[in-house]
């Protein structure tokens, strides 16, 4: 069942509306956007899902989503907006681009937060010229999906994106008129925990919740298979290598085979050299498949010459 919030977006996703539906995690954005894809679908409508990480598209794998820089063929974000759209005209390395330009009639984005203005202006773009229209998105309804408090998008100094919020482009609030607050929180009863969260989100933490914050002080047990967060990549570095080194085994190390600018391969989040040992865990850093996506962690489980066998957990099925 929606709540009234739900209710009025649900309502405007219906009758054809562009909009941004946004709320804190637990206010059953995601929900919603099942609900209203599978209602559209079911009534001859073309609606894809796209987010912003491979991770976050497996919350919608069983309807299909996918990146949205995959969707759009715009990959890192290399390409001018006018070279861009002379290859998805004419390169077949783009057609599947190119279809979904024509043939979507909603699009939905999810953590639109981490899509910057400099992306979203030529996603809009790409979309308005192949389809031929002076309308924004070449009249495709758009529906974007987040939470701005949560993470910004990453400027990109290299390829010009500055990082930029979505909403700072100037026909933003033209293009969505209709903005939408889930306020109910679905998946927490617990009052303490969400004015916690609510007044943390701001900034602004009373006396209440950092005595709240404080009394979850304790010692956090066994942190072997904890992710650890650094600020810097210095720091990410070192223990990453003290981490392989704690590992009983013999170390094997495998070269990339890369061609093109060193420039460019130099920022690439791939390594030249990486070494590897039985058990120890690693990241894809780019798409494979619909479920092998770029975030997902695994464990290496055998290592031949020239390849490694890696166990992923989907799912929290392996």
């Amino acid at each position: 069942m929606f709540d009234e919030d739900q209710i009025e977006a649900f309502n405007l996703i219906k009758d054809g509306h562009n909009l941004l539906v946004s709320g804190q995690a637990g206010a059953g954005k995601t929900f919603l956007i099942k609900k209203a894809v599978k209602y559209l679908r079911k009534h001859q409508r073309k609606a894809d899902i796209v987010c912003s990480t491979g991770i976050a598209a497996t919350h919608f794998s069983d309807l299909g989503a996918q990146t949205l820089h995959r969707w759009a063929g715009i990959e890192d974000g290399r390409h001018m907006n006018q070279n861009l759209l002379h290859l998805i005209e004419t390169d077949e390395r783009f057609i599947s681009v190119k279809k979904n330009f024509l043939n979507v009639d909603v699009l939905f984005i999810d953590e639109i937060s981490m899509i910057s203005s400099k992306v979203l202006s030529q996603v809009e773009f790409l979309i308005r010229n192949v389809k031929k229209s002076n309308q924004y998105f070449g009249g495709a309804q758009i529906v974007l999906v987040e939470d701005f408090y949560q993470l910004p998008p990453v400027p990109n100094e290299l390829l010009g994106d500055p990082g930029n919020h979505c909403f700072r482009i100037s026909w933003f609030n033209d293009c969505f008129p209709h903005q939408i607050i889930l306020h109910l929180i679905h998946r927490q009863s617990d009052h303490t925990l969400i004015k916690c969260i609510n007044e943390l989100e701001i900034g602004n933490p009373s006396d209440e919740t950092l005595a709240f914050l404080n009394s979850l002080n304790r010692p956090t047990g066994n942190e072997h298979n904890a992710v650890q967060l650094f600020a810097r990549n210095l720091d990410v570095d070192l223990f990453n290598y003290n981490k392989l080194q704690s590992i009983p085994g013999d170390l094997k190390v495998y070269h990339a085979q890369y061609q093109g600018s060193e420039h460019y391969l130099n920022k690439m989040l791939a390594l030249k050299n990486l070494g590897i040992k039985n058990d120890c865990s690693i990241m894809l850093v780019k798409n494979l498949s619909e479920s092998l996506v770029n975030d997902l962690r695994g464990k290496v489980t055998k290592s031949y010459p020239k390849s490694v066998d890696v166990e992923f957990m989907i799912d929290d099925k392996s």
